[in-house]
């Protein structure tokens, strides 16, 4: 029995030992950890628009440039970010609207007053029957 933990004892002081000298021997790594930049803004005003424009109101704009010159490299990058507020506008008048559907739903009515060289809606849902249960037998 003493054996046994004079034994264990010595082999936890040895596997210590290993891996203190293998965290010593290994480099210290930095590690930069970039978070994102999240905003937000809100606002209330007035503005005059025509039917169907487009208006810019403003917004912020901001920009980074990064440069490095070394003899035989080069090397830059550029980030630019600019939120902003627009407003597009579209009136809706109801009696416009009114007119395109009672326009729209004559000329269905005038389509459907036409013969069909594909055959009128009951004919056509024969054929549909008759295509798919041709030859399957009646269950």
């Amino acid at each position: 029995m003493l054996r046994f933990v004079y034994t264990s004892t010595i082999l936890l002081i040895f596997l210590f030992c290993v891996a203190s000298v293998a965290q010593a021997q290994r480099p210290s790594v930095n590690t930069t950890v970039q978070l994102p930049t999240v905003s937000n803004f809100s606002i209330n005003t007035v503005v005059s628009v025509p039917d169907g424009g487009t208006m810019y109101i403003g917004g912020i704009g901001r920009g980074s440039e990064f440069a490095t010159r070394r003899p035989n490299q080069r090397s830059s990058s550029r980030s630019v970010a600019g939120p902003g507020v627009s407003i597009s506008a579209s009136l809706i008048v109801g009696s416009e609207v009114d007119a395109e559907l009672e326009r729209r739903g004559r000329l269905a009515i005038a389509r459907k007053a036409r013969p069909s060289i594909h055959g009128t809606a009951a004919e056509k849902a024969k054929a549909s029957f008759l295509a798919k249960h041709l030859g399957r037998g009646w269950k």
